[in-house]
């Protein structure tokens, strides 16, 4: 990958994007962990990231950078992905990946630690649903979502009703009210769940994975029907 610019690693902040041809935020950086990515998506995909070495040479014509990894080439599966962040451990403990095996690729909105075990928290609602397994997996399959996603080529602000996983038994959408400030596209989901393209929209070989921090549950999920389709009841 070339970038068309001499770019140092001090510059290579979260704010920084490089455009490339007709993508304005072709490429992005990040620091996880300490060290440096750099983040790259072609025309109608996600990001791939790749992690800057430690080696690096300058001369009169330019800068070279190692990484460990092509950007923009997705090479992990969702699983692959989330198992490579310990930021999502707790929402891979619920197997909810063992039952999106049909109908791929989603979109997902991947649940943070915390947000996991906020839920958990929550005695009255929450800890009820997570002991259901049926519910519990209904819940998740509400951020997660049988299209292509890419928040940075909705319009804004605009609203748009998309489809849960849970669409094929229920008919169930969700409200997406998307904003824009600079080259950050954010969504808040039925009023409750912000989402953002700075922690996401990153491409795996089989979906695309969006950090969230909340999980969108209510009380009526403690009784609703689970399958209300006419299939349900052959």
């Amino acid at each position: 990958m070339i970038i068309p610019e001499r770019i140092l690693r001090p510059q290579m902040t979260e704010s920084k994007y490089i455009a490339v041809g007709n993508v304005s935020d072709a490429i992005r950086f990040r620091t996880i962990g300490g060290d440096i990515y750099v983040e790259a998506r072609r025309y109608d995909h996600g990001y791939v990231g790749a992690a800057l070495t430690a080696q690096e040479s300058s001369g009169s014509d330019g800068i070279v950078y190692q990484v460990n990894a092509i950007p923009g080439m997705p090479t992990k599966s969702v699983r692959e992905f989330l198992a490579a962040d310990t930021s999502f451990t707790e929402f891979r403990s619920t197997n909810i990946l063992d039952q999106q095996t049909k109908g791929a690729p989603y979109t997902y909105f991947v649940p943070t630690n915390e947000a996991v075990n906020a839920m958990k928290a929550d005695a009255h609602t929450g800890a009820k649903i997570f002991a259901d397994q049926s519910r519990l997996i209904y819940v998740l399959r509400r951020l997660i979502y049988p299209v292509t996603l890419f928040l940075t080529t909705m319009k804004a602000p605009q609203a748009y009703d998309v489809p849960t996983a849970n669409f094929a038994f229920t008919r169930e959408y969700v409200r997406f009210d998307l904003s824009k400030v600079g080259m950050d596209f954010a969504t808040v989901i039925n009023g409750s769940v912000t989402v953002n393209s700075l922690h996401g929209m990153y491409e795996c070989t089989d979906g695309w994975v969006y950090q969230a921090p909340k999980i969108l549950y209510n009380t009526e999920d403690l009784t609703r029907s689970l399958c209300t389709v006419p299939a349900c009841n052959m």
